[in-house]
């Protein structure tokens, strides 16, 4: 077929990890030999054994093997699945994205429509009933925000590896080159409550924030997931059907697709919670219920409970008792928030603002 030809002149002789070419003739069904494969009625026996031959792993014999006593509705529903996670396997990492005639690097291009889609959010969402917070707090509170979170995303990212971080430490381009998310969100809650508190400010300022974050944390993690093995957020090595092979012959868990479906889920939760805010109710019904701050604080609490587990498939250094740097941050972040988990659980009425 074009593409496969098109591929093969333009990469050399696949143009794909090893791995990728044997997902790609599977699923594309590219004939050089009539006969079919021993296997596969799609795959012909040539182009299949020619490319097993070459792959570092053996990723495709799976699909297969396991269905051979398998009734054909079972076989069916495997096949499908197979094709879907096959065609992320087409993808050649880093996929830059191309724009009036320009490449652009996907880390840069969806962090920066990651940020512009969140500020969009925002205003939007403070349109139509206003803001409770004046503007002079508002801004502050936001440039704090930035500021604590830049400071908190470079100190948990030199503490996720502390022995990297002192074999670099005279490396400006290593001290200033990363940055975690975690990180960031801690360190800005740490300032705006700071300066909240030096203020004398009780009010809340964060439900506006936390689904206009949460939708550009999404975003941004499409960069991470198309590029690939230099951005360091894939997950551990995987055999399961939808391990992602970032172009090293390694298939591991696309931690990165993971976190955008449970931040799609998370946005649905937190505009619910946010209607109930604003649902009017009795001070007795609220008490029960939610209060003004609770839509940050419910997204706060889901996003550290996700990353302390989902870094447990992730290839990062453990610093005590088998956790690491950011799940410990996770643990610190989850404390911080355990009297409004106990007054969401019915355990206690208590719960600050």
């Amino acid at each position: 077929m074009r593409i496969s030809r098109k591929i093969m002149s333009d990469k050399g002789e696949t143009g794909l990890a090893p791995s990728q070419a044997v997902y790609f003739t599977t699923l594309l069904g590219e004939s050089t030999n009539s006969q079919p494969c021993a296997f596969c009625t799609n795959a012909p026996r040539a182009a299949y054994q020619c490319l097993r031959s070459r792959s570092q792993v053996a990723d495709a014999d799976w699909k297969h093997q396991a269905t051979g006593n398998k009734d054909v509705a079972t076989r069916n529903k495997e096949r499908i699945q197979s094709a879907i996670f096959a065609s992320l396997q087409l993808v050649i990492f880093p996929y830059f994205i191309p724009i009036a005639g320009r490449s652009f690097h996907p880390h840069t291009f969806f962090e920066s429509l990651g940020y512009v889609a969140a500020f969009a959010l925002f205003f939007l969402l403070r349109s139509p009933r206003g803001d409770a917070v004046t503007n002079p707090l508002r801004w502050a509170t936001l440039a704090a925000a930035f500021a604590g979170g830049a400071l908190g995303s470079k100190i948990l990212y030199w503490l996720e590896d502390p022995q990297l971080t002192l074999q670099h430490l005279h490396d400006p381009a290593y001290l200033v080159g990363g940055k975690t998310i975690v990180g960031a969100l801690l360190g800005g809650l740490f300032a705006v409550e700071a300066m909240k508190r030096y203020i004398g400010l009780h009010q809340s300022t964060g439900d506006l924030l936390a689904i206009p974050i949460a939708a550009g944390l999404a975003i941004g993690r499409i960069g991470c997931f198309l590029t690939g093995l230099s951005d360091n957020t894939y997950g551990t090595p995987t055999s399961l059907p939808w391990g992602i092979d970032f172009g090293d012959g390694v298939r591991r868990h696309p931690t990165q697709l993971y976190e955008i479906a449970f931040l799609l889920i998370l946005i649905a939760i937190l505009v619910r919670i946010q209607r109930s805010i604003r649902t009017p109710m009795t001070s007795n019904q609220r008490l029960k219920r939610v209060r003004p701050g609770d839509t940050f604080k419910a997204f706060m609490i889901g996003y550290l409970a996700f990353r302390f587990f989902c870094d447990f498939i992730k290839p990062y250094p453990a610093l005590a008792f088998g956790l690491g740097a950011i799940q410990w941050a996770c643990v610190a972040g989850l404390l911080y928030y355990s009297r409004d988990l106990l007054r969401w659980t019915g355990l206690s009425s208590d719960g600050g603002s």
